[in-house]
């Protein structure tokens, strides 16, 4: 589950910062999204949306797959990842 979380938070980095947030909202929202994740353990799917509150920013997000290593890899990830779309 760390190594899920790990890449997630390095996807999610990833995505936000092609949008130009920086710094505490990249920070923030991660968080948020991170420990959404892990205490709510939503269904979570495609086209769905996230907010930290109702005042900040929408997020749809897009699940894919994560083609970064082999099957047989020790560092597969079979459950791809989340990326968080600014709206």
């Amino acid at each position: 589950m760390i190594f899920i979380n790990y890449v997630l938070k390095l996807v999610i980095m990833k995505w936000l910062k092609r949008l130009n947030l920086q710094g505490i909202e990249v920070q923030s929202i991660m968080q948020y999204f991170g420990l959404y994740t892990i205490l709510e353990k939503p269904a979570l799917n495609t086209n769905d949306t996230f907010s930290i509150n109702k005042d900040c920013s929408n997020f749809l997000l897009k699940h894919s797959e994560y083609g970064g290593f082999e099957k047989d890899d020790l560092f597969y990830n079979p459950y791809g990842v989340w990326a968080l779309i600014k709206k």
